[in-house]
């Protein structure tokens, strides 16, 4: 099934849909993935595959005018790998400034925000350090920028995010809400949900199992799918969901995962 035949989601929920630019084939460009899915879905996350070379003027400006006709929406993926809380000056502060190149790069495209993974904390006891080396990228990239705190949302990942809870309150940053990664880790979900969701500008909605990430929402329990609708719901969420899998069947399997946990949320109300 081609995007173009599959049932649209645009619109049928209370918070914005998205998916990645990763489900498309690997070496299509992402304006043509977009141009796919951008009547199916109210956003798009553009986030360039490890490898691939740094979004061009032209395919901004294509996205651009496809986000227009379609009023859909953008969150961007800044480089991942990067080290902006390392204690080696150099390294962090050239890691910051590809950070704001690629801010740059996409700014034509208004992006709801940009998603930025920090490379994880040191051992216990080194919190401090790490929180202030972050802090001092966090207000370079931000100066260079331009762009206010706020639209810079801080993913979590394998570490304990309430190390980086304090970085967000002190900045008013964003939080970028990862439910695979929490799979993935242990993590408490629904604390971590209680804790960050208020500054969540988006959730990324995917599975982590046995060592896997963005496996298709099938493979997420009913109940905690529902469970997790229901506290959106409950919270006035409005802003972005992205259905984070990399390829185009499994986008397909987790709609439709998706809508029939929505559906059994609507008839238990």
């Amino acid at each position: 099934m081609s995007p173009a035949d599959g049932r649209a989601v645009k619109g049928a929920f209370p918070f914005r849909i998205g998916i990645t630019s990763r489900s498309g084939a690997r070496g299509e460009s992402l304006a043509a993935t977009f141009e796919r899915w951008r009547w199916r879905v109210d956003d798009f996350f553009v986030h360039p595959r490890d490898g691939e070379p740094p979004l061009d003027d032209g395919e901004v400006a294509r996205l651009a005018a496809l986000g227009r006709e379609s009023l859909a929406s953008f969150t961007v993926g800044v480089p991942q790998g990067l080290r902006l809380a390392s204690p080696d000056d150099a390294a962090r502060r050239r890691d910051a400034a590809l950070v704001a190149d690629a801010v740059e790069r996409a700014r034509p495209i208004d992006p709801r925000c940009y998603v930025l993974a920090l490379d994880p904390p040191p051992a216990a006891g080194a919190e401090d350090a790490w929180r202030t080396a972050a802090a001092a990228s966090i207000e370079e990239i931000v100066a260079r920028t331009g762009v206010p705190p706020g639209f810079f949302a801080i993913e979590n990942g394998a570490y304990d995010f309430a190390v980086a809870e304090k970085l967000l309150g002190r900045f008013g940053l964003s939080a970028c809400t990862d439910v695979g990664e929490l799979y993935l880790h242990g993590h408490d979900i629904p604390g971590h949900l209680v804790r960050n969701l208020f500054r969540s500008r988006t959730v990324h909605l995917h599975m982590g199992l046995d060592g896997c990430v963005h496996v298709p929402l099938t493979a997420i329990p009913v109940d905690h799918l529902v469970g997790f609708l229901s506290f959106l719901f409950q919270r006035h969420y409005q802003s972005v969901v992205t259905i984070e899998v990399e390829s185009e069947e499994d986008v397909e399997a987790s709609l439709k995962a998706l809508e029939r946990a929505w559906d059994r949320l609507r008839q238990e109300r």
